[in-house]
């Protein structure tokens, strides 16, 4: 199995100390990584659709919570 990393995203303002990266982990298989001042505090497995875990990464990083 290799993992491609595919996008990266770094928080800005309040939330400058969080970043998050999308890789496929398989065909069709996508992982988020959460990180908040250099730790990894959170990890997703988003099966089929890489924009949902841009989504996912993205929301992390700017703090919503929705």
């Amino acid at each position: 199995m290799t993992t491609k990393l595919l996008h990266e995203f770094q928080g800005i303002g309040e939330f400058v100390h969080r970043e998050a990266t999308v890789s496929e982990i398989e065909d069709n298989l996508y992982e988020v990584l959460f990180a908040e001042r250099g730790k990894i505090v959170g990890r997703a497995e988003v099966p089929i659709a890489e924009d949902k875990a841009e989504r996912i990464a993205e929301d992390w990083v700017l703090g919503y919570t929705g």
